[in-house]
């Protein structure tokens, strides 16, 4: 995606860890001195539908994608147990 930080390295086609260390090192050589490195743990399990819906309407002009996002994000989950389970936030993933 064009509009992610180039510095952004955790599940990009073409990404390794091994580009993250070479931006960590350029920045040294240009006198950074702090590096921050995030895992953001359960990040998508809690994304607010709709703020998710409104960021994604100012980028993407297609009402009817729009709403099929919408409707896969509302959509139940059913669980490893066999319990169906309404999600009113978080995001699906796999």
């Amino acid at each position: 995606d064009p509009t992610f930080s180039t510095r952004s390295h955790g599940f990009r086609p073409n990404e390794k860890a091994h580009n993250a260390i070479y931006d960590v090192l350029d920045a040294a050589d240009k006198g950074y001195r702090w590096v921050v490195d995030m895992d953001l743990e359960k990040f998508f399990d809690t994304i607010n539908h709709a703020k998710m819906v409104q960021i994604l309407s100012e980028r993407i002009e297609d009402g009817r994608v729009i709403s099929l996002i919408h409707k896969y994000l509302r959509a139940d989950v059913q669980l490893k147990n066999g319990h169906v389970e309404k999600r009113d936030k978080g995001a699906p993933q796999g």
